[in-house]
């Protein structure tokens, strides 16, 4: 994976804004899905363009289109996904411990 430094903090921009908004489920499943299709699922990004606006500017939609090509970019940000969903998972059980 030849990601450079601000590809990669965008990937993780993006990774938390799906956990922020608790779709990590159904991110995961959309990205493992169409990952054997990576350049087709790069053009239905820009489809989903009114979707993703949710988590990414006009501009951002663009880039993040051009980086869903490569299959090790859509691995990079499932494992982003899953690493967040695992932290707030921690999280959330520590803080029910404590009460």
């Amino acid at each position: 994976m030849n990601l450079k430094i601000q590809e990669q903090k965008f990937l993780e921009t993006v990774a938390y804004q799906i956990c922020k908004r608790h779709f990590e489920v159904m991110a995961i499943f959309l990205l493992e899905t169409h990952r054997p299709l990576s350049l087709v699922f790069s053009s239905m990004v820009i489809v989903m363009t009114p979707f993703l606006s949710l988590f990414l500017k006009a501009d951002e939609v663009h880039n993040f289109a051009r980086l869903m090509e490569d299959r090790e970019n859509i691995d990079y940000l499932i494992q982003l996904i899953e690493k967040k969903d695992f932290n707030s998972l921690e999280e959330n059980s520590k803080k029910s411990e404590v009460i």
